[in-house]
């Protein structure tokens, strides 16, 4: 995606983007209310959690010349947090299909 994308993306207000989003997913007409709801809650969740790795948590690990060993392991661990535990639950969480979701928990 261009810089130009992300700018814009930035710049929309956040009622506007679930808005956009709701009727771009009403358009496909196979999705619930609640699958609806529940893509658009996701999409904001890892937009967050790609914020703070890139705002936050990567900034702390390449700018700062006195981290310690234990807290150069402490961000790593927290970014690999960011991905793993949440954004990739919240891509299953969303995106797997219902029937794919029920037959995974038996």
């Amino acid at each position: 995606m261009s810089q130009r994308k992300i700018g814009m993306l930035q710049k929309m207000k956040k009622k506007d983007i679930q808005k956009r989003l709701k009727e771009r997913l009403q358009q496909l007409g196979s999705k619930t209310p609640e699958e609806i709801e529940s893509i658009i809650y996701t999409l904001e969740e890892i937009a967050e959690a790609v914020e703070e790795v890139y705002s936050d948590l990567l900034p702390q690990l390449l700018d700062s010349q006195l981290l310690t060993p234990q807290k150069i392991q402490e961000l790593f661990w927290e970014i690999r947090d960011q991905f793993w535990l949440h954004i990739d639950y919240h891509v299953h969480d969303a995106f797997v299909p219902s029937e794919t979701k029920e037959s995974q928990d038996t």
